[in-house]
């Protein structure tokens, strides 16, 4: 354990990221919580599904966001005839950013490339061929390698750990 150890809020989506690998993930949040870091679901929803399905397969979090339901209980979603949902396409694509802000995670990982122009939070953009999430900051873009849970988490913590103006060995510049 790194003596800057700071606890991580780390936020993974489910559609698109937990769902393609889910053993992947289970390993990658179990790994997180033996180093005392906490895991947020922040998901379209609906979260009584999205539950069922973490539970069935043994995927741990500290809580879950689910934009269907944050904003069925704001009562702005407008349930359609036909049986689908309608919320406003600039309310859906900030939801996840908005809630990393207010709950202070620290990084989202996410496979979407809309969401990630409204965070302020550092926004991961996960790649799953090729097993990387790239990191977008004010500068330049770095890419995290997510080879093995163990070393993605090392990976996450370096980001933070590190004080100085090098970019950490783990991490390497990309081209995107």
């Amino acid at each position: 354990m790194n003596n800057n150890f700071q606890s991580l809020k780390i936020g993974l989506d489910y559609h698109g990221v937990i769902n393609n690998q889910p053993q992947y993930f289970k390993a990658f949040c179990d790994e997180a919580f033996r180093r005392g870091h906490r895991i947020y679901i922040l998901t379209g929803g609906p979260k009584h599904r999205i539950i069922r399905k973490l539970k069935a397969d043994k995927i741990r979090y500290t809580a879950i966001f689910a934009i269907i339901d944050y904003y069925r209980a704001k009562q702005q979603i407008a349930c359609l005839s036909c049986g689908d949902f309608y919320i406003e396409k600039r309310l859906w694509n900030t939801a996840k950013s908005a809630f990393c802000y207010q709950h202070g995670l620290n990084i989202q990982i996410d496979d979407s490339n809309i969401y990630g122009r409204y965070f302020t939070t550092p926004y991961c953009q996960y790649e799953q061929t090729q097993q990387k999430c790239f990191l977008r900051t004010i500068k330049n873009c770095l890419e995290i390698t997510l080879e093995s849970p163990f070393q993605a988490i090392q990976n996450l913590e370096a980001c933070y750990w590190s004080r100085a103006t090098a970019i950490p060995a783990a991490l390497k510049s990309a081209t995107y």
